[in-house]
């Protein structure tokens, strides 16, 4: 596991990013090429870090918001 919330948990599986439910049930998978590095959940979203931008991402892999990482 690398990162849960009190509605998401998210792990990563053979390159993928998994993300499941409360009650683990599987929402949504995403690669780890496409995506970049793991950052954080909190709450819906989750945060990942690609090309030194910090991206935000709701549980469908639906992109939030993007903004530097400083």
């Amino acid at each position: 596991m690398l990162g849960f919330s009190d509605s998401l948990i998210i792990t990563e599986k053979n390159n993928w990013y998994i993300v499941y439910d409360e009650d683990f049930k599987k929402i949504s998978e995403k690669s780890v090429s496409s995506i970049g590095a793991f950052r954080n959940v909190s709450g819906g979203s989750m945060n990942f870090v690609k090309n030194n931008w910090v991206v935000t991402y709701d549980r469908q892999f639906r992109k939030i918001s993007e903004r530097p990482n400083r």
